[in-house]
């Protein structure tokens, strides 16, 4: 009875690794599709497209992302923005629409709130781009 069961569990895993290998592709488009805002975030919007397109197909992605733990990214990201010495006194400019306590480098914590005035930060505005 025990070498039934054995060859029923057997035959079960085997098809079970069987769909599992067949949906291996599909998932990782699935994934690959999921991830297409952080590619176009760090790589721009066509770059990030292609790059999630070519990842997205089931066995080019597999290659291409193979080749490129070699060689390197085959698309490389956007240029980081270069920091602007215009924006450190454009900030400056606009302390007219912080909070008195943020203007003046006061704390912003209330007295009583056991927190240490020292380590309480300013509340800043997010400037528009």
């Amino acid at each position: 009875m025990t070498g039934i069961i054995r060859r029923i569990l057997r035959a079960g895993a085997a098809r079970l690794v069987v769909k599992a290998a067949k949906a291996t592709p599909l998932i990782g488009t699935a994934v690959a599709i999921g991830l297409i805002g952080h590619e176009v975030k760090k790589k721009g919007l066509v770059r990030g497209i292609i790059n999630t397109a070519l990842d997205a197909t089931p066995f080019v992605g597999v290659t291409k992302n193979a080749i490129e733990m070699i060689t390197g990214d085959w698309l490389p990201d956007k240029a980081p923005v270069p920091v602007d010495q215009n924006h450190a006194s454009d900030a400056a400019a606009d302390s007219h629409s912080l909070p008195e306590s943020a203007s003046s480098g006061k704390s912003t914590t209330p007295a009583g709130s056991g927190e240490d005035e020292s380590l309480a930060t300013p509340v800043r505005k997010r400037r528009r781009r």
